[in-house]
């Protein structure tokens, strides 16, 4: 439709066009697929997929290391806590219970071996502390 101003317009346009000798279809007709290879298509992409979703849910050495690093830390600032309050000569319970939680939680062992020693020389450090305070309260 062709429009040459306001209210104005030519109705020829709206008239189909011929078809032109040896034009077909704009777009080839599909190619007709056996029904067992598309749904292997898709689970072989959905596969694909849980694949790299997986690996990226796997730690890397780097990250384990920083896990590692910051449960030390986290254990020794426990131990820390709890000599200071042995210090002023009294014994919170919620140390105790926090000093307890912390060394219960799962750990990420580190790639590095020395790092792994000297996470498990924390951890060996803090149960003893631990079974020397349950001992003494009895």
């Amino acid at each position: 439709m062709r429009v040459l101003g306001p209210g104005v317009c030519l109705a020829a346009a709206l008239r189909p066009e011929p078809a032109r000798a040896g034009s077909g279809p704009p777009f080839p007709p599909p190619v007709a697929s056996s029904p067992s290879t598309m749904p292997s298509a898709g689970t072989a992409a959905l596969a694909s997929l849980e694949v790299v979703l997986a690996l990226q849910m796997l730690p890397d050495a780097a990250e384990r290391r920083r896990r590692a690093l910051r449960r030390g830390s986290g254990l020794l600032d426990r131990l820390e806590e709890l000599h200071a309050a042995l210090l002023e000569g009294s014994l919170p319970v919620a140390t105790l219970h926090r000093l307890r939680r912390a060394l219960a939680q799962p750990a990420d062992v580190p790639d590095d071996p020395a790092l792994a020693a000297i996470l498990g020389e924390i951890e060996l450090r803090v149960a003893v502390e631990l079974a020397k305070l349950e001992r003494a309260c009895g």
